[in-house]
């Protein structure tokens, strides 16, 4: 049995690698994807790569090259036969209604995030074709058990986007105490709005670090704001490796993983973070207004707090202490998290392959 994955961009993200690894090994699986940004290209047999430059997917010029990916998506099709075919993203829809044969095979959307634009027309003309797409798939993938309400009536299966090899939890119950608390931000610098304020706030208080380990567009605004501060207790570490988690939360007692709560997805996903703070056993904070927030808060596996609101921020950096932060580990510790194994196991019986 074959299955082809339309990857939602190169080089591969996590996401898809992880789909990929949850089926059976007898089914073999291979990716489409389309290099965009002409980003360094190694030949892997399992990944055919469409190579055709263009950097703003909403330009004129990207409309008008999608026809051809849906060429090149048809012919790899055609050539390769598949009995599954898996589409990652709402970014990939436009090619999926455009391509132009029915074959016999059966259709997976995995819904890693919902449909967002800023732009109305586009965020219903996006809705729109999603409403046309769901009729012709079979199956749908969550990436999140918040999204469930808007995809009723179709056959979904919750996959929550894990940490790569997860099997079990890693990490021993962790202690605070007698030492300053490391708070940490892991991951991609984005809203440099919001983390300004933190910088600003944490800055006057002895007992605690922040630690930004990634980097991203707001990196350098974060570092030079920092700097101006003359703050000594903000540390920016970089990059970094996914096979470094471990280590990273290790490190950290709390993880900050505050985003913008008026942005859609932020309001219904499930952070990559609350699940690695889950894994590696280390409360998180999360911005109040999202479900997440609100089902870790009532569950005591976590804090809430308005990111964009400087005194609640300056006020929960006054009245975080060890004995807060070890409650919280504790009820991490009993949780039984997802893990890669029972996801292998419910696909399975999901697709009855």
């Amino acid at each position: 049995m074959k299955a082809l994955i339309i990857a939602r961009e190169f080089p591969i993200k996590h996401r898809d690698i992880l789909i990929a690894s949850l089926f059976p090994e007898k089914i073999n699986i291979e990716f489409i994807v389309w290099n965009r940004h002409g980003r360094p290209n190694k030949p892997n047999e399992n990944t055919y790569v469409f190579k055709r430059r263009i950097e703003k997917l909403r330009s004129i010029t990207f409309f008008l090259l999608i026809k051809e990916y849906v060429r090149f998506i048809d012919d790899i099709i055609s050539k390769t036969n598949p009995q599954l075919l898996i589409i990652s993203h709402y970014s990939l829809y436009i090619p999926f209604l455009l391509l132009s044969k029915k074959r016999d095979v059966k259709i997976i959307l995995d819904v890693h995030d919902l449909p967002s634009f800023n732009n109305i027309i586009s965020f219903q003309l996006v809705l729109l074709i999603e409403k046309i797409i769901i009729r012709n798939v079979n199956y749908l993938f969550l990436a999140s058990k918040y999204f469930k309400p808007f995809y009723s009536g179709k056959k979904t299966l919750l996959i929550d986007n894990i940490p790569p090899n997860q099997n079990s939890n890693t990490n021993a119950l962790k202690s605070t105490k007698n030492r300053i608390i490391r708070i940490g931000f892991v991951g991609k610098l984005r809203y440099p709005e919001l983390y300004r304020l933190v910088i600003e706030c944490i800055n006057k208080f002895d007992n605690l670090q922040f630690h930004f380990y990634g980097d991203g567009s707001a990196g350098e605004i974060l570092r030079d704001f920092s700097n101006k501060l003359n703050t000594n207790n903000i540390f920016f570490h970089g990059l970094f490796n996914k096979n470094e988690l471990e280590k990273i939360y290790s490190e950290i007692d709390l993880l900050w993983a505050c985003y913008p709560p008026s942005n859609y997805n932020v309001k219904y996903a499930t952070s990559n973070k609350a699940l690695e703070s889950l894994h590696f056993n280390t409360p998180c904070v999360f911005s109040s207004g999202t479900l997440l927030a609100k089902d870790y808060k009532s569950k005591n596996l976590g804090f809430s707090i308005n990111p964009n609101n400087k005194s609640e921020i300056n006020y929960f950096f006054e009245n975080l202490n060890h004995e807060k932060l070890d409650t919280v580990s504790k009820n991490i510790f009993d949780v039984d998290t997802p893990n890669m194994n029972s996801y292998r196991k419910s696909l399975k019986d999901f697709l009855k392959l």
